[in-house]
């Protein structure tokens, strides 16, 4: 699925919700309400709403919606890829115009472990 797609109707989930600004997924995973899970096996890429309403999502989910939120904020963001190991890729948000923070990594922030 395209990422940039998917943020792009992330934000109008999140308009329609009239959640712009309030950052409800991030603020989910910093209080326990939404949780980091394991990569799905059929790799479906959810939606803002999804995650929102399922209450977790594996770290490509969380990254796009996390991305989605900031940028709903009026905060540049938005979802990089990376080689963790050899054959072992992990999705995080970069981040611009907060002092002090370049990437935020929504599945610790939702109880992921140290990458192995």
């Amino acid at each position: 699925r395209d990422r940039a797609g998917l943020v792009q109707s992330d934000l109008m989930q999140i308009s329609d919700a009239g959640e712009a600004g309030k950052l409800p997924v991030l603020t989910g995973l910093r209080d326990g309400t939404i949780k980091y899970r394991r990569a799905d096996p059929n790799e479906e890429w959810l939606t803002w709403e999804q995650v929102k309403t399922r209450g977790s999502g594996d770290c490509e989910d969380l990254t796009t919606a996390v991305a989605s939120d900031l940028i709903s904020a009026g905060i540049s963001a938005r979802p990089v890829a990376y080689e963790a190991k050899p054959g072992l890729w992990h999705v995080v948000v970069q981040v611009e115009g907060i002092p002090g923070v370049d990437f935020i990594d929504p599945s610790r922030e939702g109880g992921m472990g140290e990458i192995q």
